[in-house]
């Protein structure tokens, strides 16, 4: 068994864990899921290992750990080409008409559908 200061070490690291992940989350939500930066999403996973690692060895102790709805499980992933993709077909409806056909060329060799650069 871990010593009370032990205890309440970890335990105050994982309320600071938490209180990042939570700014990072807000941060993420804000760029939006296209937009944000890797540093964000790196921070949100590295938040949750720690969190988890940490929770894992309270409850090694036996001592509670409940859970938070943020702490998450699954770490979030960065797939530019899946978004790329959802992108370019969410906007190519709203394409005529509205975008300059700079843009559309843009978003067309963005995707990998356009015209390559000589």
């Amino acid at each position: 068994m871990a010593s009370p200061e032990e205890i309440a070490n970890l335990q105050e690291r994982l309320t600071i864990h938490r209180r990042n992940l939570a700014t990072l989350l807000k941060q993420h939500a804000l760029s939006g899921e296209m937009h944000a930066p890797l540093t964000i999403t790196n921070g949100i996973n590295e938040a949750r290992s720690k969190i988890q690692q940490i929770k894992q060895i309270l409850r090694g102790w036996q001592v509670p750990a409940p859970d938070s709805p943020d702490d998450g499980d699954a770490p979030l992933s960065f797939a530019p080409q899946a978004r790329r993709s959802r992108l370019c077909r969410s906007h190519a409806a709203a394409a005529p008409g509205t975008w300059p056909a700079l843009a559309l060329l843009c978003v067309a060799r963005w995707c990998g559908t356009g015209p390559k650069p000589v």
